[in-house]
């Protein structure tokens, strides 16, 4: 790979898609398959949650027989930076449209205290992807 840089513009909509999309491929890539599994439509639909879970489970037991390296290892890291990148942004973003804090301001406590709002930690070794909203 070379060290060409893209932008992409997306909508509110699309960046959240993206940041569940990244995690949810950063957590299979390490064997959470059962992260995945949950994110089904319709998988807590049932009322019986004690089925659910047992299921959920048997799931993510299987998948660790199918592929027992990937809770071994930890994947490259691109799609987690990803994924934090955008959760970063998207909640600062919420805090400044509830009214929590003003653009500018630094993060407000106990308001804002998850982990959402944490500065983004790179685990690829690759510089964080940047985000920034364009001005209407």
């Amino acid at each position: 790979m070379t060290d060409r840089t893209y932008t992409i513009t997306v909508t509110e909509r699309q960046a959240a898609e993206l940041q569940e999309a990244c995690e949810l491929l950063a957590r299979i890539k390490i064997g959470q398959i059962d992260h995945a599994i949950e994110r089904l439509p319709g998988f807590y639909d049932r009322r019986d949650l004690e089925q659910v879970h047992a299921t959920r489970h048997e799931i993510q037991r299987l998948a660790n027989t199918l592929m027992p390296e990937a809770t071994k290892r930890r994947e490259d890291g691109v799609a987690w930076d990803l994924y934090q990148v955008i959760r970063h942004r998207l909640s600062w973003d919420r805090a400044h449209d509830k009214g929590v804090i003003q653009p500018g301001e630094p993060r407000k406590w106990p308001e804002m205290m998850g982990v959402s709002y944490d500065e983004p930690l790179a685990m690829s070794g690759l510089p964080l992807a940047t985000i920034k909203e364009i001005e209407q």
